[in-house]
């Protein structure tokens, strides 16, 4: 990624947004493949983004729709609990950039996770937490110092500020820079990768 951070947007599902979180500078553009996902999109929407000259990032919500419904997305993210076996069968078969999420709750052993995941061959590892991951950033400050790993889970203007102060350089958003689900604001958007780019992390 040409900037100092990566901060990826999720939920695009319409190449309008996608476009203006190019111009805006978002460095990935998540498109979640599951139809059961308000905010889904589809193969073809990737295929439309990445000829725009955007990064895509294909969300998959199991292993097996990774098989079913492969894309030319520029990484595969896997939004579901998955082993060293699966992350290896992905990449020998596809050739594609992993991205591991694993969820927090407070109590998981973080270390040992990410450790499991790259070694396996993921490119980047997200700590998500459905309660908002700011409510455990005192826990997990430390991996900061990995720019490989990166944080979701309602990170909006309120928070992303102190996020980036703590070192985080991989940064994902999705419902916070939504007008509705499926359709983003591209004020909210602007406002809140400015805040992004202009923080120094001091950690």
């Amino acid at each position: 990624m040409p900037n100092e951070e990566i901060v990826k947007i999720c939920g695009i599902a319409n190449l309008e947004d996608a476009s203006a979180a190019i111009d805006l500078g978002y460095d990935i553009m998540g498109v979640i493949l599951d139809t059961k996902v308000i905010r889904h999109g589809t193969v073809k929407l990737i295929e439309d983004i990445k000829n725009i000259g955007g990064t895509t990032a294909a969300v998959y919500t199991s292993f097996e729709s990774v098989k079913e419904n492969p894309s030319s997305a520029d990484y595969i993210q896997l939004h579901f609990s998955h082993s060293q076996k699966q992350i290896r069968d992905i990449k020998d078969e596809f050739g594609k950039k992993i991205i591991s999420v694993i969820t927090y709750a407070g109590k998981e052993n973080l270390d040992a996770s990410i450790k499991e995941k790259i070694s396996a061959g993921s490119d980047l590892v997200l700590i998500e937490s459905r309660e908002g991951i700011f409510k455990y950033l005192p826990n997990i400050v430390s991996l900061s110092e990995n720019s490989r790993v990166g944080v979701a889970g309602k990170i909006d203007l309120s928070n992303v500020s102190e996020i980036r102060r703590r070192g985080f350089r991989f940064i994902d958003a999705s419902r916070s820079l939504e007008i509705r689900p499926g359709k983003k604001d591209y004020s909210v958007m602007k406002e809140f990768i400015k805040s992004v780019r202009c923080i120094h992390a001091t950690v």
